[in-house]
């Protein structure tokens, strides 16, 4: 394996850079122990492009390269009550310089054995509106979520049916981040989110609903970015939206603490109405207020400029007694490393009030580094700098619905400052205190011998109490023996093509599900993916891009989960496209892929009733006797639909 060198420091071939400097400070590579693969096949959600080609549908001058074929970014969500309906989400048509010609959706209404296009009119591109202020070219971030319907002969719906369109039937929900240039010159950036909805299961949606329509001409040149969406499981009624209003620091900015350059305040819209209508989008945080943050993070003002204070990367989630808790990476800019942590802010009050100080999810890990491919910059004579762009230290988390137990996972580096990997930590009590964190992913041995690189993780809580974590590795990668041999002598190695490109070994790596009992005891790591794909296949958009998230959810005790795939074409790698020449890909590089991984079957009532039974009894906050019956009445009438069986009396709940 070819290595260099870079400040003193040995490097091979995959290489930390951080995301301020331009050239990596440390330098690894990937892959290790075998693994089982799922008995499930993964299955394709998307395929060919659904889109016209080229720019006619945009009506602003575009720019940058089109990955027209390839997806990136996907979201999926079940409707637990009936578990053989899933949606998806995904980019559709990536954009190399921001967003995509428009998001797609898919759904299926056989567990995830056949998927099928739904149409959702956002952009123009897709089908929605051509002219006015509601009218986009671009869209991206796609979420989704589901409202639960009844089940269970659940008669307490808390006054959140008076208004009822679906006969108490789960309702999924959609929100995209829609961009464009005001027309007809291309000028100032325009953001906004588009919310829509369907009764059916995700096969027909409403006409979008557009909240927070912003444009660079306001004070600030505000900017929405990096949204998400949930569903309130136990009052039907409400849904949340959370993202980070992105401002440049104006001279009349009237912030606690003194900033130079940017700040963005975290934004929430919420639903009474099922997602029907949108209360005003509103600041419910502002980082560049907490002192006591930044006191927290050892910083002083009076010592140490501060360039920006930033959350990003918002996600809500729901307790069983009812609070939100509202997880973000927070940043602050300033010299030398910024300050980057896992953060939350709750709300007791269904989000009407929120903590105005973040608490701190602690760490030991460094944070602000990405993967760099410093083989192929060696191979290229220096001339492709491509890195991975796969979520950063953006956190993502789940909740165990029956005792709250939360649990939150990020990409970010080891404390060793060895290897990129995947980490997490779960709280028992509300967020209040978190136990010190794991090593999900990263660090395993490669064929070569040297530390894997693991990125990209999703995490979900089964009905069992069982966690899963999805994430993708490099651990089966075999690198160039001699960068100085070409394809024709190793296939694994790179030649320089006449236009620049390189014709490039394969870097390959395999997504993986991890799972854990719920005190985060691991149980089985299972190879997801029964052949590697080659990540320089990826579309490139400041980097490799399978996407900033992927997802996973699940069906009773089953793991259920969306995420990217290359396909192995074998075409040449470029470095990332110019962002002001407009250019077109047409080969079909990645696609949204499903799988599914089988746990306790729902059918073993016994196993469900005890796991129920011990979960509740590891319940740290105080969740209400209504909620816990609930629960209950929920399980049980899932074991009879799923299993045709009338006996509901296999046990009692001790409700105490």
């Amino acid at each position: 394996m070819y290595a260099f060198e870079n400040k003193g420091q040995k490097s091979n071939r995959w290489c930390l850079t951080t995301f301020l400097l331009p050239i990596m400070t440390l330098c690894f590579s990937g892959i290790g122990q075998s693994a089982f693969a799922t008995e499930d096949p993964i299955v394709p959600i998307s395929g060919l492009s659904p889109y016209p080609p080229g720019v006619d549908c945009n009506v602003t001058p575009q720019t940058g390269t089109v990955w027209r074929n390839s997806e990136t970014e996907p979201y999926m969500d079940v409707d637990f009550g009936r578990p053989n309906r899933m949606a998806a989400i995904v980019h559709q048509d990536r954009w190399s310089n921001g967003s995509a010609q428009s998001t797609a959706t898919f759904y299926s209404d056989d567990g995830g054995l056949t998927w099928h296009l739904s149409f959702t009119p956002i952009t123009r591109c897709s089908g929605g509106l051509q002219t006015g202020p509601e009218s986009f070219d671009r869209a991206s971030d796609p979420w989704l979520t589901v409202t639960p319907g009844k089940v269970g002969g659940d008669d307490d719906d808390d006054g959140d049916d008076d208004d009822d369109d679906n006969n108490n039937g789960a309702i999924f929900h959609q929100m995209s981040l829609m961009t464009d240039r005001l027309p007809p010159t291309g000028g100032a950036l325009r953001s906004a989110y588009s919310m829509l909805r369907s009764t059916d299961g995700g096969k027909t949606w409403s006409d979008p609903i557009v909240v927070s329509n912003r444009t660079e001409l306001e004070p600030g040149a505000p900017f929405n970015d990096k949204n998400s969406l949930t569903a309130d499981p136990y009052k039907r009624k409400f849904i949340y939206g959370t993202w980070q209003l992105l401002k440049d620091v104006l001279p009349t900015d009237n912030s606690a603490i003194p900033l130079q350059f940017f700040y963005s305040d975290t934004f929430y819209v919420r639903s009474r109405k099922k997602g029907k209508s949108w209360e005003p989008a509103r600041a419910i945080y502002k980082i560049r207020d907490d002192v006591v943050l930044l006191a927290a993070a050892g910083i002083d003002p009076n010592v140490t400029p501060i360039f920006g204070a930033q959350n990003i990367g918002h996600q809500i989630v729901v307790l069983p007694d009812g609070r939100l808790v509202n997880v973000s990476q927070a940043r602050f800019s300033i010299p030398g490393p910024d300050f980057l942590e896992r953060t939350i802010i709750r709300s007791f009050d269904k989000g009407d009030t929120w903590e105005q100080t973040g608490k701190i999810i602690p760490s030991t890990t460094i944070g602000g580094f990405v993967a760099f491919d410093g083989e192929l910059f060696v191979a290229s004579g220096g001339t492709i700098a491509n890195t991975v762009r796969a979520a950063g230290s953006i956190p993502d988390i789940a909740v165990n619905r029956t005792n709250g137990h939360m649990y939150v996972v990020w990409q970010d580096v080891d404390p060793t400052g060895s290897f990129i990997g995947v980490f997490m930590t779960m709280s028992r009590d509300g967020g209040d205190t978190w136990s010190d964190h794991i090593t999900v992913g990263g660090g395993d041995l490669t064929p070569d011998g040297f530390l894997s690189f693991a990125q990209l993780p999703a995490v979900h809580v089964a009905d069992d109490g069982t966690v899963g974590v999805l994430f993708f590795d490099d651990r089966n990668d075999i690198a160039c023996p001699d960068l100085s041999l070409s394809n024709d002598v190793n296939p694994e190695c790179f030649t320089v093509l006449l236009d620049g490109s390189v014709k490039a070994g394969p870097f390959s790596n395999d997504w993986f599900l991890k799972t854990y009992d719920p005190d985060l005891n691991p149980i089985a790591e299972l190879r997801v993916t029964p052949e590697s794909f080659d990540l320089r296949q990826a579309p490139i958009a400041r980097g490799y891009f399978p996407g900033d998230y992927v997802n996973c959810s699940s069906t009773d005790n089953d793991f259920v989960c969306a995420f990217t795939r290359t396909n192995n074409l074998g075409l040449p790698v470029r470095g990332n496209p110019p962002d002001d020449v407009l250019a077109f890909e047409d080969d079909n590089r990645q696609d949204m892929v499903f799988a599914r991984f089988r746990g306790e079957s729902v059918c073993n009532f016994e196993h469900t009733l005890s796991s129920y039974q011990t979960q509740l009894a590891e319940a740290e906050i105080d969740i209400p006797k209504k909620e816990k019956k609930k629960r209950l009445k929920f399980l049980k009438a899932r074991f009879k639909a799923a299993c045709d069986d009338d006996d509901d009396d296999n046990g009692n709940e001790d409700d105490d």
